[in-house]
């Protein structure tokens, strides 16, 4: 029951994340967002990077952390990007994509076995995009709007980004590695944030708590979501995470008043979050 209820606070903590992200980046800069919420995560993360420090015994595990930061690095500025185009009720279920790019690419280059169950989760999460991207009279759809592409190329990069990741788990322990892929990106980000420092002051005096506020959530959720596995099965911990899609969409709707199309999003939302649970490989 414990590890419900962690589960549970885990994917409300993972919605209205992606709701304050969309609600500070309508007004301000991405880049600004992308280099603040790195290193104030990289903070959160600290103690644990103190509590677990443990230097790899491999040099190659190192350009492991260069290649997997500077990607993540890429996909904060894409991925906050979309939120000032894209409402976080369509962005959110979009971003699965990644669950099906993940899949091929493990398929293709870990030789991973590809199952009826993931199969059917990659059709539905590919019918819902195409739901959620269908204009009458538009050949492509929305596929053509900034929006939806910049969400899909987040996605494409984050599933590559998993893989580096799933990889570098095998030369750091997991706190270190968490500070690591946080603090880094946002070295990297810090000469292109200082030629916007008029952005940068907007979005720490009109939004500064708004931005902790996503940090802190953003923190929760993942350390929520660890303690849901290591008391419950992932069988229920994921179905009951994925949920966060659900919470991102109503909340966009109801907070953010993004009110065209809602049925459409509502349905789309749940067969996406079906193809993720099925692809995930628990039912």
């Amino acid at each position: 029951m414990v590890g419900i209820i962690f589960a549970t606070l885990s994917a409300l903590s993972k919605g209205f994340e992606k709701v304050l992200h969309r609600f500070i980046l309508i007004r301000e800069d991405s880049l600004s967002y992308a280099f603040v919420w790195h290193i104030l995560t990289a903070v959160v993360f600290l103690p644990l990077f103190i509590i677990e420090f443990s230097l790899p015994k491999q040099s190659f595990a190192w350009l492991l952390v260069i290649i997997s930061s500077a990607l993540w690095s890429i996909i904060a500025y894409v991925g906050f990007k979309a939120y000032s185009y894209l409402e976080v009720s369509i962005k959110t279920p979009i971003g699965k994509s990644r669950m099906l790019f993940v899949l091929l690419l493990s398929v293709i280059f870990l030789k991973e076995t590809l199952t009826p169950k993931k199969i059917l989760g990659t059709f539905l999460i590919f019918t819902g995009i195409v739901i959620l991207t269908y204009k009458r009279g538009k050949r492509f759809g929305s596929l053509k709007e900034r929006g939806v592409q910049l969400t899909l190329l987040s996605a494409f990069l984050t599933s590559v980004v998993w893989l580096v990741d799933k990889y570098s788990t095998n030369f750091f322990n997991p706190g270190m590695y968490s500070f690591l892929v946080y603090f880094v990106p946002s070295i990297m980000l810090l000469p292109f944030t200082l030629r916007k420092k008029q952005e940068l002051k907007s979005l720490l005096k009109f939004r500064s708590g708004a931005v902790i506020f996503t940090v802190i959530l953003g923190a929760a959720h993942y350390y929520l979501i660890l303690r849901a596995f290591k008391l419950t099965e992932a069988s229920i911990v994921v179905p009951i995470v994925e949920l966060s899609t659900l919470i991102a969409v109503f909340s966009g709707i109801k907070f953010l008043k993004e009110s065209k199309e809602v049925p459409k999003k509502i349905i789309a939302a749940m067969i996406v979050i079906l193809g993720a649970v099925l692809i995930a490989g628990v039912t």
